[in-house]
C-alpha cells in the first residue's frame, strides 16, 4: 500500500500540475487548518482508497468536492466545522464503505450519492431529524439528542 502522510501544507492547484504520476492509495491531510476545499479537488487522484480531512477548519463541502475518487472507500472529515454540505459534495463515490463525518455543525445533508450499503458516523452534530438515513448499512448517531421544535 502506498501511503502520503505527515502533510504540513498543501496547495491543491499545485497537487493538479503533476497527478498523473501519482499513483497514491492513501492520503492523510488531516491537523492542517485547510479551512475549504476546492469543487474537483482530487480528481487528480483516481487510486485513492482513502483519505483524511478530519481535525481541519473546514466549514462547507461544495458540489463535486470528491468527485473523481471512483476508488475512495473510506472518507474521514471528523472534528472540522462543517456546517453545509452540498447536495452533489458526494457524487461520483460508487466505492464508499465508511464516511466519518463525526463532531461537526451539521444540521441536515443530502446522502443520496452515497451507496446504501454504507457506514455513516454522525455523532456529535445538532442533527434535526434522522429521515434522510434510512437504507443505510449503519448509522452511527451514539449520544446524539435531535433538535426539538419548541414553543409549542
Amino acid at each position: 500500500m502506498k501511503w502520503v502522510y505527515g502533510i504540513v501544507y498543501v496547495c491543491v492547484q499545485d497537487v493538479k500540475v503533476c497527478h498523473s504520476q501519482l499513483h497514491v492509495e492513501s492520503l492523510f491531510m488531516h491537523s492542517n487548518q485547510f479551512d475549504a476545499i476546492q469543487s474537483f479537488a482530487f480528481q487528480g487522484f483516481p487510486q485513492l482508497e482513502h483519505l483524511s480531512l478530519s481535525g481541519n477548519r473546514i466549514t462547507f463541502l461544495k458540489n463535486y468536492t470528491f468527485c473523481g475518487l471512483y476508488n475512495l472507500t473510506e472518507l474521514y472529515i471528523s472534528d472540522n466545522l462543517i456546517a453545509n454540505v452540498s447536495a452533489l459534495a458526494f457524487h461520483g463515490l460508487h466505492s464508499l464503505q465508511m464516511l466519518y463525518l463525526t463532531n461537526n455543525r451539521i444540521l441536515e445533508m443530502d446522502l443520496s450519492d452515497i451507496p446504501k450499503g454504507s457506514v455513516i458516523y454522525l455523532e456529535q452534530n445538532p442533527l434535526d431529524d434522522a429521515d434522510y438515513l434510512h437504507g443505510f448499512k449503519k448509522v452511527s448517531l451514539q449520544t446524539h439528542r435531535f433538535q426539538q421544535a419548541s414553543g409549542e
